[in-house]
């Protein structure tokens, strides 16, 4: 597995870096859904950013089914996240013509946004 996350400035937390992006950032684009490039496509609508672009942080390779993942991984703000099943011999490609980087500026957010709560403070 291969995480995507932000470069972080001296003395700047993970979560500090995360901040700036709005947990935007890098992402794939996916104009044609019928295209033979994608293995498989699960997208709740509510990922999809304009553009057709959703938002990806973990790379998975599978030499067993010859797919890579793109997905963003579980957390407590995506529990039902994206899956981008790409065909391993088109993963070249389509990081050439659908990988972007996007700015939270972009869909209407605004940057840093405010820190994340923190579960031990209740």
């Amino acid at each position: 597995m291969y995480i995507f996350a932000p470069k972080r400035k001296p003395g700047e937390t993970l979560r500090e870096a995360y901040s700036v992006t709005q947990g935007l950032g890098p992402s794939l684009r996916v104009d044609d859904p019928d295209d033979e490039k994608w293995e498989f496509l699960y997208i709740p609508g509510k990922y999809i950013l304009p553009g057709n672009s959703v938002c990806i942080s973990r790379l998975y390779f599978s030499d067993e089914h010859d797919v890579v993942l793109a997905t963003m991984g579980k957390s407590r703000y995506s529990s039902d996240p994206p899956e981008i099943g790409i065909k391993l011999e088109r993963a070249v490609e389509v990081f050439n013509d659908c990988f972007e980087i996007i700015l939270p500026e972009e869909v209407g957010l605004e940057a840093p946004m405010k820190p994340w709560p923190n579960p031990d403070d209740n």
